[in-house]
Formats: C-alpha cells, sequence, structure tokens
C-alpha cells in the first residue's frame, strides 16, 4: 500500500526532482567503482587492497613494461587477451616496436602526473634474472609481480598490443588516423 502510494506520488512530481538526485547516485557510484573502492572480487588473479579488505596503499613507484605484442596472422581470427580472458577481432596490424613505444608514452604520462618511474634498465635487469636458460619469459601477472618485487615498484603495469598504427597526416588534416 506504501509502495503504490509512493509511485503514485513520484508521477505526479516534477521529473526534473527525480532525475538530478539520481544521476548524483549513479555518479556517484561509478566514482566510487573506479577508484579502486569497488566491493567486487578480483578477476584474473588481480588484486587489490579492496579485495583483501586492506587500506588502499599510496603509490609513488611505478615500473612499466613494454607491452607485448600480441601478432595474429588472419583478420577474421578471434584473439583471448591472456591478462583479460576478454575475447575480441584485432582488425589490424602492429607496427614496429610498439610495445616499446606505448611503454615510453605510459611512462611519460605517469611522471608528468609526478609518479617515480623505475628506470628501464633495472626492469630489463629483473626480466633477464626471471628469465629462464631458453630466454623465455612467460608474460603474465606471476613475471609483473615479481618484476615488481626486484625493482621495489608499488605498481606494475603491463599490457598486449592487439592492434597499433600511427597516426599518419600533417598538424591540420588526417590522411590515417591512429589506432590502438
Amino acid at each position: 500500500m506504501m509502495l503504490r502510494k509512493k509511485i503514485t506520488e513520484m508521477r505526479s512530481m516534477d521529473y526534473r526532482l527525480v532525475l538530478v538526485p539520481l544521476l548524483l547516485v549513479l555518479t556517484t557510484f561509478t566514482a566510487c567503482s573506479s577508484s579502486g573502492r569497488s566491493p567486487y572480487k578480483a578477476k584474473h588473479g588481480i588484486i587489490t587492497p579492496s579485495t583483501t579488505g586492506q587500506q588502499p596503499v599510496g603509490i609513488r613507484r611505478i615500473a612499466v613494461m613494454d607491452f607485448a605484442e600480441f601478432r595474429v596472422d588472419s583478420y577474421s581470427s578471434k584473439v583471448t587477451c591472456p591478462l583479460t580472458g576478454f575475447t575480441f577481432t584485432p582488425g589490424g596490424t602492429i607496427a614496429e616496436n610498439a610495445g616499446v613505444s606505448v611503454r615510453e608514452i605510459v611512462q611519460l604520462v605517469l611522471a608528468d602526473e609526478m609518479f617515480e618511474i623505475v628506470d628501464q634498465e633495472k626492469i630489463d635487469q629483473a626480466i633477464s634474472e626471471l628469465a629462464g636458460a631458453d630466454g623465455k619469459l612467460d608474460y603474465d601477472v606471476k613475471t609483473a609481480t615479481a618484476v615488481g618485487k626486484k625493482t621495489s615498484a608499488d605498481l606494475v603495469i603491463l599490457g598486449y598490443l592487439f592492434r597499433y598504427k600511427e597516426r599518419v597526416g600533417g598538424k591540420f588534416a588526417v590522411g590515417e588516423p591512429a589506432s590502438v
């Protein structure tokens, strides 16, 4: 009975009075979920302080590994990202040394945000120590964790590139847009 009365009252109200508070609630929820305070459990072995019940820790030292270039022979092939488990069609090519280029871009952006970036030489040294006798290394969360411990980093960023193409054109016109 009370619910019916509330619904009747809401129908007679101005929609703006309901819409504005609703948007504020949704915005607050989105901000909390994107800031790492989400109550959802970690997926794919990625654990954050919010999933373990600990207080969030300050992140100041960040190690950025080269992004792995995941090349696909056919445009019609579907690929699965080893880190997230998402499946999609890449639909493009990867330029030479794209993984290094993306790493450098990420490092520049993070340095502008006042983070301390771990020297690439230290990261490369940690990776070479972790690699087996054949020089191969799994590019996964375990490797990132080990690199973080060896370099004393608070956070390690790694990723896969399934498509990367530089922008072609001048300052005011684009012949071909960039694609990542």
